[in-house]
């Protein structure tokens, strides 16, 4: 038993000295390869997850759970992350997220909430460019608000764009990444404004 928790604490200890950035989200490959997932690992806690786990995914996804719950407001766990993004993008339900983030396999909620508001917040400098350089795809849609009105007026009539690009050449890692903004409240004075915390 003293062995056992000799190794918890050392192995405790080298995730808390591992050094991990928040500043920016992770990169599609840092979850969807295994192997640069296992490396995103302290070194002991894949030693000793190696011996217990012979399915390379299923370790890496529980080192990363294990690492995320270690350090919760240090470090954004790749796998956890990719998880909690797909999970909300396929169900967009708060209570799934919520419920997989306490048992400590998703990150939470309101990290999913902020990684969106960042990409919405990313400056043109830190996405794809557009056609030639990559594939690019538009897409458009209407809103029309009180068109029914007796006068006409009042009504309102908006169009939004977006621009989706693909590079056609494989991106070299870290190139264009979505940085990770402060988090934001409402204003409850002007409910319309919003604040930096």
């Amino acid at each position: 038993m003293r062995v056992v928790v000799a190794a918890a604490k050392l192995i405790r200890a080298q995730i808390l000295a591992s050094k991990y950035s928040t500043d920016q989200y992770p990169f599609n490959e840092q979850f969807d390869d295994v192997d640069r997932a296992r490396q995103w690992m302290p070194e002991l806690l894949n030693a000793f997850l190696g011996i217990i786990i012979r399915q390379p995914k299923k370790l890496a996804a529980i080192g990363h759970s294990i690492v995320q719950t270690a350090t919760p407001q240090t470090v954004i766990a790749p796998i956890l992350f990719g998880l909690g993004v797909s999970l909300d993008h396929v169900f967009g339900s708060e209570w799934l997220l919520t419920t997989l983030s306490r048992l400590g396999f998703s990150l939470s909620c309101d990290e999913i909430t902020r990684y969106k508001q960042s990409v919405v917040e990313s400056s043109e400098d830190t996405l794809p460019h557009s056609y030639p350089a990559a594939f690019t795809q538009w897409a458009s849609d209407n809103v029309d608000h009180n068109i029914s009105s007796l006068n006409g007026h009042a009504s309102f009539h908006g169009m939004g764009i977006v621009s989706m690009s693909v590079s056609r050449n494989p991106l070299p890692t870290g190139q264009f990444g979505v940085m990770r903004c402060n988090r934001k409240s409402v204003d409850k004075r002007n409910p319309g404004c919003m604040n930096s915390l």
